[in-house]
């Protein structure tokens, strides 16, 4: 696929991708301050930020090699058809 537009009503994994930033974030500003307020041992909060950038670049990683098969563009009815570069696949012949 040449242009990627994300389109929210469609339900392939790179659309799906697009949103679990927010949640991802969420989550992982939920434990850091969980263990820091269980006192776990060092581990307060200015010594463990860097785990937020970590959780970022996974994320970003994540939903950039995502797959686009049955993706459907903004504003069309129907999932354009497989492209075999985008899963893999090599054709022989």
């Amino acid at each position: 696929m040449d242009t990627y537009h994300s389109n929210r009503d469609c339900r392939c994994t790179r659309c799906r991708a697009c949103g679990i930033m927010g949640p991802v974030m969420l989550i992982t500003l939920g434990v850091l301050f969980l263990l820091e307020n269980l006192n776990v041992r060092n581990l307060e909060f200015h010594h463990t930020w860097p785990v937020i950038l970590l959780v970022i670049g996974v994320v970003k990683i994540f939903q950039s090699n995502a797959t686009t098969v049955g993706h459907i563009l903004p504003g069309a009815q129907e999932p354009l058809p497989p492209n075999p570069s985008a899963s893999g696949e090599v054709r022989n012949g």
